[in-house]
């Protein structure tokens, strides 16, 4: 089921607490009409541009510049009913978005740092967006807030990268058990 028709999200129920709520912020950041990917815009060569680990722990690839870098998420409960049945559930997932110094193209120094503005720009339009919000919502994820917890430049095999870091938090009152 997709909550706006085109995104295949799945509501977050007491059975799926980790796996859709994760599923379903990667469907909505791995959307290129939603996050565009300065080395493939249109999305035409499906390479990919959001991960669940860091590929730079493999090899070192610039080609596989520019790319996300989503988190498993980090669950808290609290506020339990009396019967312990509902629960306010916390989620928490960081984010990383790189990009090379040259660019999506590898052309002059200081594209990277545009890659990775707009990118960064289209992070914050997703999760400050009523109608993202409000899309969301109807899959159990509501009050998502974006943060942006570093920003850094480090030196790899003699290049440049730009490195943005960030905190997703969200969160939702569920039942969880019968």
């Amino acid at each position: 089921m997709s909550a706006d028709g085109d995104i295949m999200t799945t509501t977050v129920t007491k059975t799926t607490i980790e796996s859709n709520a994760y599923d379903n912020v990667v469907a909505y950041i791995d959307d290129r009409s939603i996050i565009a990917d300065p080395r493939d815009p249109d999305g035409y060569s499906k390479r990919p541009f959001v991960y669940d680990v860091d590929p730079l722990a493999k090899s070192l690839n610039f080609g596989d510049f520019p790319y996300i870098i989503a988190e498993y998420p980090m669950v808290e409960y609290s506020s339990l009913s009396a019967d312990g049945k509902t629960k306010n559930i916390a989620w928490k997932m960081s984010l990383t978005v790189r990009t090379a110094r040259a660019g999506a193209s590898q052309g002059t120094d200081g594209k990277g740092k545009q890659d990775m503005f707009n990118i960064c720009d289209d992070l914050q339009n997703l999760f400050n967006s009523d109608t993202y919000k409000q899309q969301f919502a109807l899959l159990n994820m509501f009050f998502m807030n974006l943060t942006k917890t570093d920003v850094s430049s480090p030196i790899i095999d003699q290049k440049y990268i730009h490195q943005s870091d960030y905190d997703l938090s969200f969160n939702t009152r569920l039942k969880v058990s019968d």
